[in-house]
């Protein structure tokens, strides 16, 4: 069976996930909706951990590494490059309130990978919304998209 799919993915040196808050370890990401999922490797299909991105209060640069302040936990992810670290900036502010930052300093080709992932969940959450699977839609998914 083939992992699941994610918007954006690659490796990561992560701090302060649950359990794990004073070492940085270097984890396998991955981007599905507003979950940021971590793998000890590429291929494995079950993380290690799970972020709700729906708790995200905001993401700072710092350092070179991103901070992302959650309501009840703060984690530090750093990329390879600066332009990778740019990309998750991205990706995670994109997917969290479904709407693409202004202020991204990426290659337009990346600004439109960032376009279809959006695009993308959108109508997943506006048919997840349609198909009876919700009863409420998630804050900024389709009461706030164009019409599905």
């Amino acid at each position: 069976m083939a992992p699941p799919a994610h918007c954006y993915e690659g490796f990561v040196e992560v701090r302060g996930l649950r359990g794990q808050v004073e070492s940085c370890r270097r984890r396998w990401a991955g981007l599905r909706g507003a979950a940021l999922c971590f793998y000890g490797a590429p291929r494995e299909q079950q993380p290690l951990e799970l972020l709700d991105l729906n708790e995200l209060l905001g993401v700072q640069k710092e350092g070179g590494a991103l901070i992302l302040q959650l309501r009840d936990q703060k984690v530090t992810l750093k990329a390879d490059s600066a332009q990778e670290q740019e990309m998750w900036r991205g990706f995670i502010l994109t997917m969290a309130k479904l709407e693409l930052p202004t202020d991204l300093e990426l290659l337009p080709g990346h600004i439109f990978q960032m376009e279809e992932a959006l695009r993308r969940e959108r109508e997943n959450r506006c048919g997840a919304q349609r198909g009876g699977q919700q009863q409420h839609p998630p804050p900024g998914s389709c009461g706030t998209a164009p019409p599905c």
